[in-house]
């Protein structure tokens, strides 16, 4: 009851965030369907409406891997979909974004200055710019769902 309670809790305390993802998501979708059948966009946009705790949008053109919105995920598909095990992690993808789903629920509207410090800084003290160094310790937000297992959020 109480694990309910607080995930309701932080599903509201995450709306902003939510807002965000959702627009981001059915634009891309919109956009993903039109290049479809346009020709310019080869995967087919699909909406996964409860996978991850999370709605998930699938092969959207919007994403440039995967991202965390609140309570929504999007994919940009190929290797970047739930069930891919990502690089330096036993986990799958869908597990590592749910994490941060989690992240936002508990961080709500400070999540996105919050992962935007700590990724900057991780890039800073790794002296690596690339997208993996934003993942990189002392970027927490990203690199505890890593190594965290599913059974134990310890971030």
């Amino acid at each position: 009851m109480l694990s309910t309670t607080l995930d309701v809790v932080g599903k509201i305390w995450s709306l902003p965030n939510t807002a965000i993802g959702l627009v981001v998501g059915f634009s891309g979708h919109i956009f993903g369907e039109v290049g479809n059948w346009l020709g310019y966009w080869n995967r087919e946009p699909e909406i996964d409406w409860w996978g991850n705790n999370a709605v998930q949008f699938l092969n959207n053109p919007f994403a440039q891997t995967a991202q965390a919105f609140g309570n929504v995920i999007i994919y940009r598909g190929g290797a970047y979909r739930p069930g891919a095990v990502t690089a330096g992690s036993p986990y799958t993808l869908g597990y590592e974004e749910s994490m941060h789903v989690r992240q936002g629920q508990f961080l709500g509207p400070l999540y996105f200055p919050a992962h935007i410090l700590l990724g900057t800084t991780a890039m800073i003290v790794n002296w690596d710019f690339s997208n993996w160094g934003w993942h990189l310790s002392p970027n927490f937000l990203e690199h505890c769902p890593h190594v965290s297992s599913p059974s134990a959020f310890r971030c």
